[in-house]
């Protein structure tokens, strides 16, 4: 600062004051980004892979989970197998979700379906203790959520920012940091028409928000044949947002 204003100086280490904890910033060590799928899913935080329907993000979603399984996914783990937990409330496990891990070739004794003992469905934040002893148990690193909207609270607004934050998404978050497990979220997107692919991503603005990296599935524009798909990546706050790829769907 000027002279005029003077020089402000911090004590050092941390001061207590009546309930906060102020720390200089010369007290705290940096540390790199832990990405499970190199630059695109990092450890300890949200991502979401949006996109309409049928257009890919589960099949993305089952290659990922394979390679997690058999240790080949480039990032963290590579070279080393890990499991992965499933909350899915759309498809059924016996005749769709299966039959996909098959189709992508996972170790399926890694995978692990997540469900209520009882009657009724996973829901935040209810649920996010269990969680966490799955993944200490057996080696979770990734839990997989489809789609996220499920999940949540019925007596949460998703359409409030303040709200499914508080109720939902923050402990959520803080469970992925305290485990350094990786939340993948699959979100349906609005048809509104807008060009911003966040902009598309339905409920608050908290979503996309809270999320650390966003990806994000489209048809390719004059693909030919019209069965052109791209696997964008327009969001990413602790790295470089990666170059799209195109893809195809296999039958």
């Amino acid at each position: 600062l000027n002279s005029r204003l003077g020089v402000v100086r911090a004590d050092a280490g941390r001061v207590d004051d009546g309930g906060l904890m102020f720390t200089p910033a010369s007290e705290i060590r940096m540390r790199a980004a832990k990405w499970l799928y190199a630059l695109r899913i990092p450890l300890g935080m949200l991502t979401l892979l949006a996109g309409r329907e049928g257009i890919g993000k589960s099949s993305i979603t089952y290659d990922v989970i394979s390679k997690i399984t058999h240790g080949f996914l480039e990032g963290r783990f590579f070279g080393v197998p890990k499991s992965v937990g499933i909350v899915a409330t759309e498809d059924a496990w016996a005749e769709t979700i299966v039959p996909r891990l098959v189709a992508a070739k996972a170790d399926l004794a890694r995978v692990f379906r997540i469900e209520p003992k009882n009657s009724g469905k996973v829901k935040l934040p209810r649920d996010v203790e269990a969680l966490r002893r799955l993944c200490r148990r057996h080696g979770v690193v990734m839990i997989v959520i489809d789609p996220l909207m499920s999940v949540i609270d019925s007596g949460t607004d998703t359409h409030k920012n303040a709200e499914t934050r508080d109720k939902a998404l923050d402990p959520l978050v803080k469970f992925a940091e305290e485990e350094q497990v990786a939340i993948l979220a699959l979100m349906h997107v609005t048809k509104s028409g807008r060009t911003d692919p966040l902009e598309s991503i339905g409920g608050t603005k908290a979503f996309v928000e809270v999320a650390r990296s966003i990806m994000y599935c489209l048809a390719e524009p004059d693909a030919e044949g019209g069965d052109g798909y791209l696997f964008t990546h327009p969001k990413c706050n602790i790295g470089p947002k990666q170059t799209s790829v195109r893809y195809r769907i296999q039958e």
